[in-house]
């Protein structure tokens, strides 16, 4: 019992760590393993109305199983189906949810969790919002009860913390975040930038945004107060980059009258992401102080980018995807991504957000 206190000190101290970024939420989950060796901890999130879910940040070694759970076995999980029953910020164990006599008749146990060792699961509900549930969750080998609900005992006792956690990254402005993206665009001039939240509430905006939003041109914040943009084809791409996963498309652009706009799925780190929920940034710029074709020129002749490895700087500074650059071009993907490469190594630059900077101005040439 010592032990299982000594450790949830531990815990505890490291979450505010990783909370204020002296520590990982890796190194978090690895200590959390350390109620039961050999373990597989992972923060996820359900969705109650489609059944399905997806971890976050998992334990070393688990990677494949993540990947199984978000492909397959998560609409499986039978745990899942009565997660709103379980008190929310009490650890609880499998056996609390689902009997386990049931439990080991389900394809969730006899392909999933017994394939890889495990027995049971230890899990504390973390957050609800609008059907959708963040937990954090432990499988173990360990098939005594007791044993887990101690182990469970010590989810219970730091989840307030975990909980302060959510309300920090929730409701704190973006600047605690890195907006690479969002911060090179707008430095440019005439543009404007509004990020949002997975509820579609502002969080973040520049003087531009502010106006943006004042104006009601092309976007209006609703007596609800959730953001949304009057053009149709643009909510529709707004809500789908709120929802996509990992991996997916992280930009839309449109042109309407003067106007380009481009909506961003912000990378952040992934815990951190679980905890803050995605964001998006639209970008409004007035075209006529997007790059002009001379400062593409300018730029390219500067580091002696050759025509095909201009024409793939320009797709890049026009917010085109790989794909359409592509298509534009009338070349393979793979030979894309070799003439982005090069741009790289000769202007210096690592990736597309720098050569956005470059192709704006808001870096010179080095």
């Amino acid at each position: 019992m010592g032990d299982a206190l000594r450790l949830g000190d531990e815990l505890v101290s490291t979450i505010y760590a990783a909370m204020l970024g002296e520590t990982t939420w890796q190194t978090f989950l690895d200590r959390l393993n350390g109620l039961s060796p050999d373990a597989f901890s992972t923060f996820f999130h359900h969705d109650a109305y489609s059944g399905t879910g997806a971890t976050t940040l998992v334990t070393g070694g688990f990677e494949a199983a993540q990947r199984d759970y978000e492909r397959y076995y998560g609409a499986l999980n039978p745990w899942m189906r009565r997660v709103a029953m379980t008190p929310l910020g009490a650890g609880v164990v499998g056996e609390q949810v689902v009997e386990r006599a049931d439990f080991r008749r389900t394809e969730y146990y006899n392909d999933f969790i017994r394939r890889m060792g495990f027995e049971t699961g230890i899990g504390l509900t973390l957050f609800r919002d609008s059907g959708r549930y963040f937990l954090l969750s432990t499988l173990t080998h360990e098939d005594d009860t007791d044993v887990n609900l101690r182990q469970a005992d010590v989810l219970t006792r730091i989840a307030p913390h975990l909980r302060r956690v959510f309300n920090f990254y929730r409701e704190n402005r973006l600047d605690a975040f890195a907006l690479p993206l969002g911060e090179a665009v707008a430095q440019a001039a005439g543009i404007g930038m509004v990020v949002v939240n997975d509820r579609f509430r502002v969080v973040q905006a520049t003087a531009g945004g502010e106006g943006m939003l004042a104006g009601g041109g092309l976007m209006a914040v609703t007596p609800a107060g959730r953001l949304r943009l009057r053009d149709e084809a643009m909510q529709a791409a707004l809500e789908a980059l709120i929802a996509a996963p990992r991996g997916a498309t992280r930009m839309e652009m449109f042109v309407r009258g003067g106007c380009e706009v481009r909506l961003v799925r912000i990378r952040m780190d992934h815990a951190v992401e679980f905890f803050a929920g995605p964001r998006v940034a639209i970008l409004v710029a007035d075209r006529s102080s997007l790059p002009e074709e001379a400062r593409i020129a300018a730029v390219a002749a500067f580091y002696r980018l050759t025509p095909s490895e201009r024409r793939v700087f320009e797709g890049v500074a026009a917010g085109r995807r790989v794909a359409e650059i592509a298509a534009h071009n009338g070349v393979t993907e793979g030979t894309v991504r070799m003439q982005i490469k090069a741009v790289f190594a000769k202007t210096g630059t690592h990736s597309q957000v720098e050569l956005v900077r470059l192709a704006f101005g808001a870096v010179g040439p080095r």
